[in-house]
């Protein structure tokens, strides 16, 4: 052997020892809690297989909001696998979790090992970690906005209370009470999600579109508060602003006169073309408010394809 070959070999012997010594650390120091084991582990041990893990996987924008709001009391420990035969840990549950802790400079990371995995043959493992990355939100019960509306009116969200505030002061339902299936009831909020979403912006016009749907009686069918009127009247106030009175005035006036379902129908019929069902009504409504009380076409042009300010 010439003693470039030995001293290469030399080398890779000390970064094996090196290697070996912090895995064995790590696995001295795991700590047992209930039938759970956890580690803190280097964060350069952590390794990722990429035949069952796909780099699309992981978002630039789930990172981003991640990042901004991290709070490790609300983060789950990520989850690997230990490899004896490489000196790592396999990360199947935890991608977004570990790259943000990286790149807040963390060389530690908290960790929950599957120890029942570690003396198992490498393909088996291998299989074994597949299967947990696929099946890893199988039973995890995910909250919808909905569910979590109490929780984050306790909390101080700024758009639930003012739905909050909003719901109470109309006197109008948040949440379905329970019954079978997608049942639809009369003054509830059926386009939860979408209220809130208005409510989160810095000017939004979430209170003139409960005054319209509540004068109107609109609240007292299925459909008055669904994700579609929301969005058409929010539409219509954002590319109106300077009348938001006499709008107001004018909508509910007509609005007396109708159901959601007819302006609805209005839209498929004059608007085939238009995919979203909240487009087509803002559309029908523009036109009614254009004939009625002179409102230019702002949010698109009647006449050719114009271009939809949404």
């Amino acid at each position: 052997m010439t003693t470039i070959n030995f001293m290469n070999s030399l080398a890779t012997a000390n970064l094996t020892n090196e290697a070996t010594d912090r895995y064995q650390m790590v696995m001295q120091n795991v700590q047992k809690i209930g039938n759970k084991y956890f580690a803190t582990i280097f964060a350069d041990m952590l390794v990722f297989d990429m035949s069952y893990q796909r780099n699309d996987m992981i978002r630039a924008s789930k990172i981003k909001a991640l990042a901004e709001n991290w709070e490790d009391a609300l983060c789950d420990p990520i989850k690997v696998s230990p490899h004896p035969e490489t000196n790592n840990f396999a990360v199947y549950d935890g991608g977004h979790r570990y790259i943000v802790q990286t790149n807040m400079g963390r060389r530690l990371i908290v960790c929950e090992i599957a120890m029942e995995l570690e003396n198992m043959n490498p393909e088996d493992r291998r299989r074994e970690e597949a299967k947990r990355f696929a099946k890893q939100s199988d039973n995890v019960d995910r909250l919808s906005a909905v569910q979590k509306h109490d929780a984050n009116v306790i909390i101080g969200n700024p758009a639930n209370l003012l739905l909050e505030a909003l719901a109470n002061k109309y006197g109008v339902t948040i949440k379905k009470k329970n019954v079978p299936g997608r049942t639809k009831q009369s003054n509830t909020i059926t386009g939860f999600g979408t209220a809130l979403e208005i409510a989160s912006k810095k000017e939004n016009y979430l209170e003139e579109a409960f005054k319209v749907i509540c004068n109107s009686g609109w609240n007292k069918g299925s459909d008055g508060f669904s994700a579609a009127v929301f969005s058409s009247l929010e539409n219509i106030y954002v590319n109106h602003s300077d009348l938001t009175e006499i709008i107001t005035k004018e909508l509910i006036k007509w609005f007396r006169k109708v159901e959601p379902e007819y302006i609805a129908s209005l839209g498929n019929t004059e608007y085939p073309m238009r995919k979203a069902k909240a487009v087509r009504m803002t559309l029908v409504i523009e036109d009614h408010l254009h004939k009625t009380i002179g409102c230019p076409y702002t949010y698109t042009k009647k006449q050719g394809i114009g271009v939809a300010k949404i």
